[in-house]
C-alpha cells in the first residue's frame, strides 16, 4: 500500500510539472472515468482464468500540439473484481501513470450528436496491489509492477466533453513469485476537459 501511496504522490507530481512545460498549443485539464469488461490469465501458474469487470478514473492534461495530433498525460486509479473457478477472486488496486497520442479528425464530419472521431494509441507503467484467492489453497496479496498498453477511440460529443470506446493490455509482474497476471479489457467512458 505505502508503495501504491508513493506511485501516485510521484504521478501528480509529474503531471503537475509538465503542466507548465511549454509544449505547443493550449493545455486542457481533464478527469476522466471508465468501467469495461476485463479477463485475466495468470501466467506461469495452474489456476483457472477470471472474469469480471475494472473501474477506471483519471485525471490529467490535454496537450493540441497540431490539428491533427494531441498528447495526453493523466495519473490513473483502477480496481477490478474478477470471478472464476474454485471460487477464485481477484481484485487488483492499481496506480499508472500514463501517456497517449491522439490522433486527429481521422473520420471527420458530423453523426447525430458526435462532432469527429479520433484514434488513440497508449502506454502506462505503475504498481499494483494484487489480492488472490480460492478455496483450494491459494490466498495472497502481493505487490507487483504493472504496465499497460491503450488503443481506442474517442467521439467528441461536445467541446468538453468525449466518450472513450477503448481496449487495455496490462500485466502486472509479481516480483520473486511465479504467476503473473495478464489482463485484457474493453472499456467505456467520459472524459471532460475544464
Amino acid at each position: 500500500m505505502k508503495k501504491l501511496i508513493a506511485t501516485l504522490c510521484f504521478t501528480a507530481a509529474l503531471v503537475a510539472g509538465n503542466a507548465n512545460a511549454s509544449m505547443p498549443g493550449d493545455l486542457s485539464p481533464y478527469v476522466s472515468g471508465k468501467t469495461g469488461f476485463a479477463y485475466t490469465n495468470i501466467m506461469g501458474a495452474d489456476l483457472p482464468n477470471l472474469y469480471g469487470f475494472n473501474f477506471i478514473a483519471a485525471v490529467g492534461g490535454d496537450w493540441n500540439a497540431t490539428r491533427f495530433i494531441s498528447f495526453r498525460e493523466e495519473l490513473e486509479v483502477s480496481y477490478s473484481r474478477e470471478f472464476g473457478g474454485n471460487k477464485s477472486r481477484f481484485s487488483p488496486w492499481a496506480a499508472m501513470a500514463n501517456a497517449y497520442i491522439d490522433f486527429g479528425d481521422t473520420f471527420g464530419g458530423s453523426c447525430c450528436c458526435i462532432s469527429s472521431v479520433r484514434p488513440y494509441i497508449g502506454a502506462g507503467l505503475g504498481v499494483a496491489e494484487i489480492n488472490y484467492r480460492n478455496n483450494i489453497g491459494a490466498d495472497f496479496s502481493r505487490s507487483a509492477f504493472n504496465w499497460g498498453l491503450y488503443s481506442g477511440l474517442n467521439f467528441d460529443l461536445t467541446q468538453n466533453l468525449t466518450a472513450d470506446l477503448g481496449f487495455r493490455y496490462t500485466r502486472a509482474e509479481v516480483i520473486h513469485r511465479a504467476g503473473d497476471f495478464q489482463t485484457f479489457s474493453g472499456t467505456l467512458g467520459l472524459r471532460y476537459r475544464f
